[in-house]
């Protein structure tokens, strides 16, 4: 596959807009398990997207990219979190890029960013099963790594608004 991804890359040189040849390299790529250069041809990509959906669509598989397939460069968890808030630009309610964030925070112990994170999903999540649920991880998170009591209780109280049968936010309450 080596040939064909250079003839790929000389065509994608000369007509960088050619959406079939995009689509062609990549595959080429990925088959050849060449994960930075997928990433640099979905940078390139992006440079040349108008549209906002296929922008959203690019960063998103770009940052997943880079968290999954190239996790091992010293980087990758910048380029990812960069790609990631590239789709929120475009989509500020784009639940798995939300999520994607969230992990990316939890995997740096950073409890600051999670909580924001979470926030943001709670806003955006799309019903009040799932809003519950993450109040109740927002609490979580307030509670045990940035102590703050009077926002892990006012989460809590939220979640038990939404389903009063909340064992976790009932026992929240009660220990916040």
């Amino acid at each position: 596959p080596t040939a064909a991804i250079d003839a790929m890359r000389r065509a994608l040189h000369s007509s960088p807009r050619f959406l079939p040849a995009q689509v062609a390299a990549g595959r080429l790529l990925i088959q050849a398990d060449d994960w930075q250069g997928l990433a640099s041809l979905w940078e390139g990509e992006m440079q040349f997207t108008e549209d906002v959906e296929g922008l959203a669509s690019v960063a998103f598989r770009l940052g997943y990219l880079w968290e999954r397939r190239l996790s091992d460069l010293p980087d990758a968890r910048r380029q990812a979190r960069d790609a990631y808030r590239r789709v929120l630009r475009v989509r500020p309610n784009h639940f798995p890029t939300l999520h994607a964030l969230l992990g990316i925070a939890y995997d740096a112990g950073d409890w600051a960013a999670a909580a924001q994170h979470l926030e943001a999903i709670v806003s955006s999540a799309p019903d009040p099963a799932t809003r519950c649920s993450y109040l109740c991880e927002l609490a979580a998170v307030r509670e045990t790594y940035l102590e703050d009591l009077p926002g892990a209780c006012a989460a809590y109280r939220s979640a038990l608004e939404l389903d009063i049968e909340s064992v976790d936010a009932l026992f929240g309450v009660l220990r916040t």
